[in-house]
């Protein structure tokens, strides 16, 4: 893992010293969009590995997975960061356990509308809790 992260942080490094060079912003923009592909493909591994891990969480397919964490990723985009405002005070009460049931929530939301997806409730707050643990391992992995 280190030589990884070591040679990681080499080309990083590179690619952030000469990224205005116009041959170089081409390799900028290449490198953000396979991080985004790659956290995307994670977060659909990750829902596949939950639906097999907690019973009521139920995910059809890798296909059913993408779509699902293509439209988790834009709510936490947009919704989410209105929904935390809105319930900053009782985040800040609970410590900020209650963004478990938020994600949780927008889960549940998801699992209303796309097909091949479902999901209870206590479900998608175990499954949030889960995936919370797996965006953080994969997080540390592909630094």
């Amino acid at each position: 893992m280190f030589v990884c992260s070591y040679y990681h942080s080499i080309v990083f490094n590179v690619i952030h010293a000469y990224r205005n060079l116009p041959c170089a912003k081409a390799i900028w923009y290449t490198f953000i969009v396979m991080k985004i592909l790659l956290k995307w493909f994670v977060s659909a591994a990750g829902l596949l590995i939950v639906s097999n891990l907690v019973d009521g969480f139920v995910v059809d397919g890798l296909y059913t997975a993408l779509i699902v964490a293509l439209i988790l990723g834009l709510l936490n985009i947009t919704i989410k960061p209105l929904i935390g405002l809105l319930t900053l005070p009782l985040n800040m009460l609970t410590f900020g356990l209650f963004s478990f049931v938020i994600n949780a929530g927008l889960i549940f939301f998801v699992a209303s509308f796309v097909q091949g997806f479902d999901a209870t409730f206590s479900a998608a707050l175990i499954g949030s809790v889960l995936l919370w643990a797996i965006s953080i391992i994969a997080h540390v992995i592909t630094k």
